[in-house]
């Protein structure tokens, strides 16, 4: 019976990989504590990809217009312990 069964899609699914970085460091002030901290997630700017529109009827079938990870963020920390 060929056409019996429902649609299927295979989709493959990318391990995820990162690089976070995070550099701090430590001053230490008669009795108070200064920390600066420098951090990175996503170092590289990987691009993941998201899964392929699956619904036959839409106009974007078979097309990745999704990104499954965020772009590269970056933050400064400062912190001062009394």
């Amino acid at each position: 019976m060929f056409g019996a069964r429902p649609f299927q899609a295979c989709l493959l699914v990318v391990a995820f990989q990162f690089a976070n970085v995070s550099i701090a460091r430590t001053f230490d002030l008669q009795k108070t504590r200064l920390e600066f901290r420098f951090e990175v997630f996503n170092m590289f700017n990987r691009t993941i990809w998201g899964n392929p529109d699956s619904t036959i009827t839409s106009a974007n079938f078979g097309r990745v217009t999704t990104l499954n990870n965020s772009p590269r963020q970056m933050q400064l920390g400062l912190r001062f312990e009394f």
